[in-house]
């Protein structure tokens, strides 16, 4: 009998996905920083370099849509980031006076972005008071293909600048509007995105506007945000039971806590293909497989896995029996494989409480999402992840094409730096920072110039 799928929330979006983020005036990250987003993308650098800050403007955008109320321009105490006030994350390392005051975030995905600018006013700690649309693809009246154009609102902005921006974005439509005594223009603030709407007047009635609608917004910019899948380095112990919840492709909040729900729905809908991907990945990192699920009372469901690789499938304990790693990984690994190609998927620190040699095969499992179209931003402090992602390229498994790797420093004014790579076929990469190798192999040298002077002084 054909079991019904689980139902959760399903958001689709076309194209390829986020493909670069700009950030200025947001902690240490205070000068324009633009960085590309490939589909392994790789944040590294020192501890408190400036690695999260870059994504953190997104998910403070994430967990301002995911409201169910209308919070503000922007939630600052959410799932994804917590700040009690805005002064805590608007930068203050730079000489500018703006830098304490505005921070701007840019999104392009697909040739198009939305940039947006968040500033201290006078009424409120945090205000959306621009917004740039860039590269918009749109059919204007006369001409055989369509145009891409770039706009800009500001709050404040007059009418007639209103008027002036939608015709300059898509020419003389005003025929498409209905016959009006007059239109009047206004920016609206939708979130954390800020919208034009048109007020329509109709014959001789000027006690109001007939209908208002939206004629410039952010487009689909939005979508793309509220669907990042977000795995924090902090993601819990192992529970015997978690909370059983929808399984979609959106996931409000922090991933960690769909993980059981979404492999519990895999199982119950007969998802062999991904079961059989997870517990290969498992496998593949030396850890134990042959995942089941119990659904408890319809509210919770507990994860089983075998008792050690080599325990027969009947053999099996609790996920809380087992060591941190499962519980660790499992959620990145279901994230890897629920992710649709296009969605961005953050992990920190994903090689958390694995053994040296899991992390280096990890590398092989984030190659196969992000070629079957995932965008991953990977941000890491583990050195054979790294080198597992370069042998990756090396061997082919992974074209150079496909992997950024951005290397995060700050100056001595506390001004976050960035320094991309350039990856060849050999997964050989030139001008960047060798911080991880020259700490490996000052340990080494440390350890052999110990040995040898011991040896030394017992001879003499």
């Amino acid at each position: 009998m054909a079991t019904r799928k689980s139902q959760g929330a399903q958001l689709r979006f076309r194209g390829k996905g986020i493909s670069k983020i700009t950030v200025s005036g947001f902690k240490s990250i205070s000068d324009e920083t633009a960085v590309d987003i490939r589909p392994l993308t790789v944040l590294a650098g020192p501890n408190s370099s400036g690695k999260s800050s870059l994504m953190q403007p997104l998910l403070l955008m994430k967990q301002t849509l995911e409201a169910r109320y209308d919070p503000g321009p922007l939630l600052i105490d959410g799932p994804h980031v917590k700040c009690t006030m805005a002064s805590q994350f608007l930068s203050g390392v730079a000489s500018g006076e703006m830098s304490t005051k505005a921070m701007t975030v840019e999104v392009e995905a697909d040739g198009e972005s939305t940039k947006l600018t968040f500033a201290k006013t006078d009424h409120a700690p945090i205000e959306v008071t621009g917004m740039m649309r860039k590269n918009v693809q749109v059919m204007k009246p006369g001409k055989p293909q369509m145009q891409r154009i770039t706009w800009e609102i500001k709050v404040g902005d007059s009418e007639k600048k209103l008027k002036e921006v939608f015709e300059a974005a898509n020419g003389d439509r005003h025929s498409y509007f209905p016959p009006s005594k007059r239109i009047e223009y206004s920016i609206q603030r939708d979130r954390c995105f800020l919208n034009v709407e048109a007020s329509f007047y109709i014959g001789q009635n000027d006690n109001g506007p007939v209908f208002t609608m939206p004629i410039l917004n952010s487009g689909d910019i939005g979508s793309a945000i509220i669907r990042i899948i977000h795995l924090p380095g902090l993601r819990g112990n192992p529970e015997r039971t978690y909370p059983l919840v929808p399984a979609g492709n959106i996931f409000p909040g922090l991933f960690q806590k769909y993980a059981a729900s979404v492999i519990h729905a895999w199982i119950k809908d007969r998802e062999s293909s991904k079961l059989k991907e997870l517990n290969e990945a498992l496998d593949l990192l030396g850890l134990q497989s042959n995942i089941s699920t119990e659904e408890i009372e319809e509210t919770q469901v507990g994860i089983n896995v075998s008792r050690n690789r080599k325990s027969a499938e009947s053999d099996r304990v609790s996920i809380a029996d087992v060591g941190l790693a499962v519980s660790q990984v499992l959620p990145v690994l279901a994230a890897l494989i629920v992710a649709e190609p296009g969605q961005l998927v953050y992990i920190e620190q994903p090689e958390i409480h694995l053994h040296p040699r899991a992390q280096w095969r990890l590398a092989k499992l984030l190659a196969n999402a992000a070629n079957r179209g995932v965008r991953l931003v990977i941000e890491t402090h583990s050195s054979l992840l790294l080198r597992g992602i370069l042998t990756s390229v090396a061997k082919g498994t992974i074209t150079p094409q496909k992997v950024a790797l951005h290397w995060f420093t700050r100056n001595e004014d506390g001004v976050t730096t960035v320094r991309t790579a350039d990856i060849d076929e050999q997964g050989r990469f030139g001008d960047w920072p060798a911080d991880f190798d020259d700490v490996e192999l000052t340990a080494s040298n440390d350890y052999l110039d110990a040995v040898e002077m011991k040896l030394m002084a017992s001879r003499s």
